[in-house]
């Protein structure tokens, strides 16, 4: 007797990459999102390549719930081959800034170029300053309230802090909202037996 198995999330999926300089706290946002809390004394090392969450969000107006695939991505040069990849495969993208490092902000519009080179979809834009808990250091409010970084168009900016959750849920929320209402999710269906149609025995 030969079973084939097939397996689909009930969920819509959808690709979120988290994007920005190094230590801008694209980690901490992450992890407060998925655990629910975040410690300042906490020791988060610096991300090596991508990381990776996920979270299930239910809509209040329609009570679908949404599943976001969540990519956490390296902030160094040295590491930016590697997110290549990555871009072509997003649905949204999180671009953070750090509200207490000014490079972060001033580095925006070079990672608005990089995804838009190598990216071959108009990806979703979300804009964050995070770490807003502490004193900013620079104005960033002015720059930021047009709705566009260079030539390219945001959907969406918000203050966030990973360490106290302000904003957080909000952020990932609209997002998933944004996603259910523009797009129809990825399917999720995965089978068990890749020779379906070829007729071969798959177990005796």
């Amino acid at each position: 007797i030969c079973y084939i198995i097939y397996m689909k999330s009930p969920f819509p999926k959808y690709n979120v990459i988290i994007i920005g300089d190094s230590t801008t706290g694209k980690s901490s946002i992450m992890i407060r999102l998925i655990q629910g809390k975040l410690f300042r004394n906490n020791i988060i090392n610096s991300t090596i390549g991508v990381d990776f969450g996920v979270k299930l969000i239910e809509l209040n107006k329609t009570k679908k719930t949404i599943k976001l695939h969540i990519w956490d991505t390296a902030g160094h040069e040295r590491y930016r081959s590697i997110l290549n990849s990555y871009y072509n495969k997003g649905d949204a993208v999180i671009l953070v800034f750090d509200v207490t490092n000014k490079k972060s902000f001033q580095n925006l519009n070079s990672w608005i170029i990089e995804l838009n080179t190598k990216s071959n979809k108009n990806i979703p834009l979300f804009v964050v300053a995070n770490k807003i808990d502490l004193n900013p250091t620079f104005e960033y409010l002015d720059l930021i309230k047009t709705g566009t970084i260079g030539n390219q168009n945001f959907i969406k900016f918000y203050e966030v802090s990973a360490y106290n959750g302000y904003n957080i849920n909000n952020l990932f929320y609209d997002i998933a909202e944004y996603m259910d209402t523009n797009n129809n999710g990825h399917d999720d269906t995965i089978s068990l037996n890749e020779n379906i149609n070829n007729k071969k025995k798959c177990c005796s």
